[in-house]
């Protein structure tokens, strides 16, 4: 999947895979492009660990 985004290492797809960091609006845009749309920059959104909500909201 990297090879086919471009510009991107497998370790970053990785980390867009397990949402522990969100794509530059280029990845996301070939993403969408690639998967036909199936999956969207709204999909890739990081997810926000309890710790950090929790700090958040303090």
């Amino acid at each position: 999947m990297a090879e086919r985004i471009g510009d991107i290492s497998v370790f970053g797809v990785r980390k867009l895979r397990f949402r522990q960091r969100g794509p530059s609006i280029r990845v996301a845009a070939r993403i969408e492009e690639i998967t036909g749309g199936m999956v969207r920059a709204s999909d890739l959104e990081p997810v926000k660990s309890a710790r950090v909500v929790a700090e958040a909201s303090s």
